[in-house]
Protein backbone atom coordinates (compact mmCIF):
# COMPACT_ATOMS: atom_id res chain seq x y z
CA UNK A 1 0.00 0.00 0.00
CA UNK A 2 1.31 3.53 -1.06
CA UNK A 3 -0.23 6.79 -0.54
CA UNK A 4 0.98 9.64 -3.08
CA UNK A 5 -0.26 13.22 -3.02
CA UNK A 6 -2.92 11.84 -1.03
CA UNK A 7 -4.31 9.19 -2.86
CA UNK A 8 -3.97 5.37 -1.86
CA UNK A 9 -2.42 2.81 -4.12
CA UNK A 10 -3.13 -1.01 -3.43
CA UNK A 11 -1.05 -4.25 -4.41
CA UNK A 12 -2.26 -7.98 -5.00
CA UNK A 13 -0.61 -8.52 -1.61
CA UNK A 14 -2.58 -5.82 0.10
CA UNK A 15 -5.73 -7.61 -1.40
CA UNK A 16 -4.44 -10.82 0.54
CA UNK A 17 -3.96 -8.95 3.93
CA UNK A 18 -7.09 -7.73 3.58
CA UNK A 19 -9.08 -10.87 2.47
CA UNK A 20 -7.14 -12.49 5.31
CA UNK A 21 -7.74 -9.98 8.14
CA UNK A 22 -9.66 -6.73 7.49
CA UNK A 23 -8.12 -5.52 10.73
CA UNK A 24 -4.52 -6.52 9.47
CA UNK A 25 -5.61 -4.38 6.48
CA UNK A 26 -6.88 -1.88 8.63
CA UNK A 27 -3.41 -1.82 10.52
CA UNK A 28 -1.32 -1.27 7.22
CA UNK A 29 -3.15 1.90 6.65
CA UNK A 30 -3.42 2.98 9.74
CA UNK A 31 0.65 2.94 9.97
CA UNK A 32 0.50 4.49 6.36
CA UNK A 33 -0.98 7.39 7.67
CA UNK A 34 0.84 7.83 11.27
CA UNK A 35 4.02 6.75 10.33
CA UNK A 36 6.13 5.77 14.02
CA UNK A 37 3.41 5.51 16.03
CA UNK A 38 3.53 1.69 15.73
CA UNK A 39 5.54 -0.48 14.89
CA UNK A 40 4.84 -2.93 12.45
CA UNK A 41 5.22 -6.69 13.76
CA UNK A 42 8.55 -8.61 12.86
CA UNK A 43 8.13 -11.00 9.79
CA UNK A 44 8.27 -14.50 11.20
CA UNK A 45 10.76 -17.21 9.89
CA UNK A 46 7.74 -19.24 8.66
CA UNK A 47 6.46 -15.84 6.37
CA UNK A 48 10.07 -15.42 4.88
CA UNK A 49 10.17 -18.78 3.72
CA UNK A 50 6.55 -18.13 1.74
CA UNK A 51 6.97 -15.19 1.00
CA UNK A 52 10.70 -16.92 -0.68
CA UNK A 53 8.41 -19.51 -2.53
CA UNK A 54 5.98 -16.95 -3.77
CA UNK A 55 8.63 -15.43 -5.57
CA UNK A 56 10.54 -18.20 -7.04
CA UNK A 57 7.19 -19.84 -8.26
CA UNK A 58 6.38 -16.00 -10.12
CA UNK A 59 9.68 -16.04 -11.92
CA UNK A 60 9.67 -20.04 -13.13
CA UNK A 61 6.21 -19.11 -14.46
CA UNK A 62 7.18 -15.68 -16.11
CA UNK A 63 10.23 -17.94 -17.54
CA UNK A 64 7.82 -20.66 -18.75
CA UNK A 65 5.77 -17.80 -20.29
CA UNK A 66 8.49 -16.84 -22.59
CA UNK A 67 9.88 -20.05 -23.23
CA UNK A 68 5.46 -20.42 -24.89
CA UNK A 69 6.86 -17.32 -26.90
CA UNK A 70 4.23 -15.41 -24.92
CA UNK A 71 4.65 -11.60 -24.56
CA UNK A 72 5.80 -11.05 -21.61
CA UNK A 73 6.19 -6.69 -20.59
CA UNK A 74 8.25 -6.61 -17.81
CA UNK A 75 7.64 -3.41 -15.25
CA UNK A 76 10.43 -1.34 -13.59
CA UNK A 77 10.91 -2.30 -9.87
CA UNK A 78 10.94 1.70 -9.61
CA UNK A 79 9.17 4.96 -10.66
CA UNK A 80 5.82 4.87 -11.91
CA UNK A 81 4.91 1.43 -12.16
CA UNK A 82 1.08 2.14 -12.29
CA UNK A 83 1.15 4.01 -15.06
CA UNK A 84 3.79 1.68 -16.70
CA UNK A 85 1.31 -1.17 -16.35
CA UNK A 86 -1.65 0.58 -17.86
CA UNK A 87 0.76 1.62 -20.91
CA UNK A 88 1.48 -1.82 -21.25
CA UNK A 89 -2.22 -2.61 -20.79
CA UNK A 90 -3.45 -0.09 -23.33
CA UNK A 91 -0.47 -1.35 -25.80
CA UNK A 92 -2.00 -4.97 -25.82
CA UNK A 93 0.49 -6.63 -23.50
Amino acid sequence: MKKVAGRYTFSPTDLCVFMESPFASWMDRYHLDHPGELAPDETTEDQQVVMKKGVEHEKQFVERLIKEGRGVIEIPGAGDRFSATLSSDREGA
